[in-house]
């Protein structure tokens, strides 16, 4: 008989990742993979971002008593268990932080599943009663370095559509490509961060400004070592205004610093909010560096959007940036964490 494996994972935030099945039951052939990957890609998810999570790791096709099935890929029909704990961890969850969490029911496909370009990496299906705002803010921040894909779904088959018109959750069913390389996932689970912070618009936050490696956390300073296969573009952490721009050790003309080779060289880009708070971004080159150069691409006063290009590295170097002292910070980044400028979130303030 085939049993529901149910795990459950508690997180820190009102987001609730549920995976209703891993393998399905194929009539003719016996077991064969379905949701191949799902299970393992929501827990890498979770684990980095600290999500709740409940997931069923076995079969689509439950055996339900003496006869008949649940076919967990149908809300009306998954397993008792299943559903109640989905039901019991949104309540919860409202209860605790005060908001509509939420829900993101994550699935796989295979190339043949769908009619999309072959090279699709994620499908977002949202339902007549999803919120519009979430589905474009969420396809919004996964295009920025995934193929992303909308379909429509069917209001009855599935679990966002019981959460959001009993209002216990903001959802949508996310399908990922099976065979996705788990730097994508991790992209993917950057996406879900940034769209949370986002949708709830009273969390201020700021993604880092380099892609690279984070060497050092310091407070309110986060260094990141951008290697030379890194991208070298360089992003607005924030929404704001170009305040001013400074150099240690080094010439800035026509919109490129250049360092003095034998001294380690900085470019100091100083950008201030919409509540006149300043963030240092500094940008180290020169000696011990495979560059001495920067480019900067805006003026001083020059309005800028959060992950904004505002210029580039010419090769491998460090940066570092400098974000408000507010009390209550609070750093998302872990040192040697591999981070992607202008879409990891970095920090954010309670």
């Amino acid at each position: 008989m085939n049993e529901l494996e149910i795990f459950l994972t508690d997180g820190n935030k009102p987001i609730l990742l549920t995976v209703p099945h891993g393998y399905c039951v194929d009539d003719i052939t016996g077991y064969r993979h379905c949701d191949i990957n799902a299970f393992n890609f929501a827990r890498r998810i979770t684990k980095k971002w600290k999500f709740y999570a409940i997931q069923n790791r076995t079969f689509r096709y439950i055996k339900k008593g003496s006869k008949g099935i649940y076919d967990m890929n149908r809300i009306h029909s998954r397993g008792t268990d299943f559903r109640l704990t989905i039901d019991t961890y949104l309540d919860s969850l409202r209860k605790k932080y005060n908001v509509v969490p939420l829900l993101y029911d994550i699935h796989t496909f295979n190339k043949g599943g769908y009619d999309e370009p072959k090279n699709t990496d994620i499908v977002l299906l949202p339902l007549h009663s999803s919120d519009k705002e979430l589905v474009d803010i969420l396809y919004n921040e996964l295009s920025r370095n995934l193929n992303v894909e909308i379909y429509h779904g069917s209001d009855e088959n599935d679990i966002t559509y019981k959460a959001n018109v009993e209002n216990r959750a903001v959802s949508i069913l996310i399908e990922i490509f099976e065979e996705l390389k788990s730097e994508k996932v991790d992209l993917i689970g950057s996406a879900l961060m940034n769209t949370f912070l986002r949708y709830y618009t009273y969390y201020d936050y700021f993604v880092v400004p380099t892609f690279g490696r984070v060497v050092k956390i310091e407070k309110n300073t986060i260094t990141t070592l951008i290697d030379i296969r890194d991208n070298h573009l360089v992003f607005s952490p924030v929404d704001g205004k170009l305040r001013d721009l400074a150099f240690l050790n080094g010439v800035f003309k026509h919109k490129i610093f250049e360092s003095v080779i034998t001294k380690k060289g900085r470019a100091i880009i100083q950008i201030f909010d919409i509540n006149n708070m300043d963030y240092f971004i500094f940008l180290e080159v020169g000696e011990g560096y495979v560059t001495n150069r920067v480019r900067i691409d805006i003026e001083i006063n020059q309005e800028i959007e959060r992950s904004d290009i505002i210029g580039e590295i010419l090769l491998g170097s460090l940066s570092e940036i400098r974000l408000p002292s507010y009390k209550s910070l609070r750093i998302l980044v872990n040192e040697n964490e591999k981070v992607v400028g202008g879409v990891t979130p970095i920090a954010f303030i309670e």
